[in-house]
């Protein structure tokens, strides 16, 4: 829903090739995107596989589709949405059983999820 409603909202996709900050976002957004890939690609069953495909392209579509918004709370909470996911995902599959960061990780990823929603939500009300 959030790609739709980015997609709507924006200024369309072309955004990203005529202000150059936009561009080098969207870039840093897929290099993260593609590292995640690969790192749960090793660590996940085979059953999984094609649903954390699916997801990770999931949320880089929702976050590049953040930045054909002005508003840089939608934006800022886009990128911290696709950190909470990161971090999510290091959790659960990343890290070994008893790793001592497994507790802070899961803290951080509620904090990371709820200030990427309060962003975006604080765009759409304030923009």
């Amino acid at each position: 829903l959030y790609i739709a409603l980015f997609l709507r909202s924006g200024g369309g996709i072309g955004l990203l090739s005529a202000e150059p900050w936009r561009a080098a976002i969207a870039l840093a957004m897929a290099v993260f995107a593609l590292a995640m890939l690969f790192a749960l690609w090793r660590r996940v069953g085979p059953a999984l596989r094609l649903p954390v495909s699916v997801y990770i392209a999931a949320i880089l579509a929702m976050a590049i589709s953040a930045l054909t918004l002005s508003n840089i709370w939608v934006v800022g909470g886009a990128v911290l949405f696709m950190a909470s996911d990161g971090l999510l995902a290091s959790e659960k599959f990343l890290l070994t059983a008893i790793s001592p960061h497994r507790a802070l990780m899961r803290h951080a990823v509620w904090i990371l999820y709820y200030a990427a929603q309060l962003g975006i939500t604080m765009g759409f009300l304030l923009g």
